[in-house]
């Protein structure tokens, strides 16, 4: 499959050349037919674009919201282990591990078996035994 951008630059030449040659026809596409694709594939893409900053509107502010709302948590949750004490039921609350951290980390793998430091690496090529 094409590109929007690959196949609305297509399309364009061609309706420019369909329209400086009004003689030429297809059996089910009139000129008329083919710009109103165009123009409403167009357009499409226009609102997608609108869309598309919007989005990123949004996003910008969203990242801004929450590094503003982690930092005020912060400064909440120090408050409240400065008020109610380290050890007390409403600062436990709010220290409380979000379920994607409650599991730790995840398990390391295990590593390879050790060999012991006395014994050489056997070369079985020169250690067969038939000495060849």
């Amino acid at each position: 499959m094409f590109g929007a951008p690959l196949i609305k630059a297509q399309a364009a030449l061609v309706l420019k050349v369909w329209k400086a040659n009004c003689e030429f026809r297809t059996k089910d596409c009139t000129v008329e037919d083919f710009e109103a694709v165009h123009d409403k594939f167009a357009q499409v893409l226009k609102d997608i674009e609108a869309r598309h900053r919007e989005l990123e509107r949004l996003r910008t502010t969203r990242q801004k919201l929450a590094e503003k709302l982690n930092e005020l948590s912060t400064r909440a949750r120090s408050g409240m282990r400065g008020y109610f004490g380290p050890k007390s039921s409403q600062y436990q609350q709010v220290i409380d591990t979000p379920p994607s951290r409650a599991e730790g980390p995840p398990a390391r793998p295990s590593p390879p078996p050790q060999r012991e430091v006395n014994q050489p690496e056997r070369n079985h090529e020169q250690n067969s035994a038939f000495g060849v």
